[in-house]
């Protein structure tokens, strides 16, 4: 299983998209069953416009980390 987490940009002024869950705000995420190799990304370009409508081409992947005590994976992507 694996978080992803997106920073998206807003086109015209120095912004970042942020989403309210349980009272805080926090970047665009989702989990996904299905683990994909960090330099794969195409799956994370159909989820941003799957969930957010947007096209989104990633630039690179900021952060990959692997909780092995609960075998879960966080990636954040820009």
């Amino acid at each position: 299983m694996a978080t992803y987490r997106v920073l998206l940009p807003h086109p015209l002024e120095p912004r970042l998209l942020m989403m309210r869950a349980h009272g805080e705000w926090r970047l665009p995420e989702w989990e996904d069953a299905t683990e994909h190799l960090w330099q794969v990304t195409d799956h994370v370009n159909r989820a941003v416009g799957a969930r957010f409508g947007m096209e989104t081409t990633v630039l690179r992947c900021v952060r990959s980390r692997i909780d092995h005590i609960t075998d879960r994976t966080l990636r954040i992507y820009e």
